[in-house]
């Protein structure tokens, strides 16, 4: 035996243990990996991703959300049926939906990042319940009030997630106030993030127009209208004097403590007979509609001298629920 065929000797036992562990350590990790496999594909299987997804809507939103079934694919595609959201203390739901799909990352990079990364919801079909109750407090309001103070509190415990584009295909809006028939009006809408904390929308309402910058948790926004076929809300609100009523405008505000506040500049506006151009300021509270009037030039067949401005002043609308009548206090 020379002595090379001894030195070879050592060096190939380290390389059979080395395999040897390296064997054992492939094994070990595919076991493992089959193991979690299985996990996963039980708990998915389950109603655990259900459960999850109801703690966190409603924890996040801080409204009452319910869902009948969440099925999760590995790949990033989740399907939800029968959703539906309410009010806190309601029983009345807020909006309601069949079927809601939703794109977001593959499981394993859930799992590795620790958030869904939402890329893509959409809405097939949904209702939306847009109620003024017996104190006069819309719902709309009331929701984006309590949504507000919750994205808050998640942006203090961890910074907002990526916004994901939103698509609703068709949705039937129900406009109702107390002891009033109801009105429903069909929307379609589609909003594409434009940064981490804003929304561009693009919505149908009726045969009326919203173009829109909205920014998220603060709510403040800026909208481009174009309105028309609104006879059925004029009614609702005694407001048929109006009719036929047509407006382009736009609107910058926003939403704090449950008080929508901004200025609608009209471009051209037609009630019935009258035109109207000219900048309102607005403020919407529970108890109360209050506009003032920057610059407002009125075209009327029936004025004594037509155009004529409006200029200073406010207007104040009672809610509902109040007895107090509308006024006029002149500047």
């Amino acid at each position: 035996m020379t002595e090379s065929t001894t030195a070879l000797r050592p060096a190939r036992a380290r390389s059979r243990r080395l395999l040897r562990r390296l064997a054992i350590t492939l094994i070990v990790l595919a076991v493992a990996s089959v193991a979690c496999v299985l996990v996963l594909r039980a708990v998915l299987a389950g109603d655990t991703p259900r459960r999850i997804l109801v703690e966190q809507l409603s924890s996040k939103t801080g409204l009452r959300v319910e869902i009948g079934e969440a099925t999760v694919g590995w790949r990033g595609q989740t399907v939800l049926r029968d959703v539906v959201i309410t009010l806190p203390l309601e029983t009345d739901a807020l909006f309601t939906a069949p079927v809601i799909e939703v794109s977001h990352a593959g499981l394993f990079a859930i799992v590795i990042a620790g958030h869904p990364g939402l890329d893509v919801i959409t809405i097939p079909t949904a209702s939306l319940a847009i109620s003024e109750d017996g104190m006069g407090r819309w719902s709309p309001v009331r929701a984006a009030s309590i949504v507000q103070a919750s994205l808050r509190s998640s942006a203090n415990d961890g910074g907002a997630p990526k916004l994901p584009s939103i698509t609703i295909h068709a949705a039937a809006v129900t406009v109702s106030r107390p002891n009033r028939p109801p009105v429903q009006l069909q929307l379609s809408l589609d909003a594409e993030p434009i940064d981490l904390v804003s929304y561009s929308v693009d919505a149908t309402l009726g045969a009326s127009r919203v173009k829109a910058a909205i920014a998220i948790p603060s709510f403040e926004h800026s909208v481009n209208i174009d309105l028309a076929g609104v006879d059925p809300l004029l009614e609702l609100f005694d407001l048929t004097s109006l009719s036929p009523l047509a407006l382009r405008a736009t609107w910058t505000g926003g939403v704090r403590d449950k008080t929508a506040l901004g200025v609608l500049s009209v471009l051209k506006a037609r009630a019935g007979d009258e035109l109207l151009s000219g900048s309102v300021r607005i403020v919407a509270s529970e108890e109360e509609i209050l506009a003032e009037p920057g610059i407002l030039t009125i075209h009327s067949p029936r004025a004594p001298r037509s155009p004529f401005t409006i200029t200073g002043g406010s207007v104040v609308v009672a809610s509902s629920h109040s007895s107090q009548p509308a006024w006029m206090s002149p500047d």
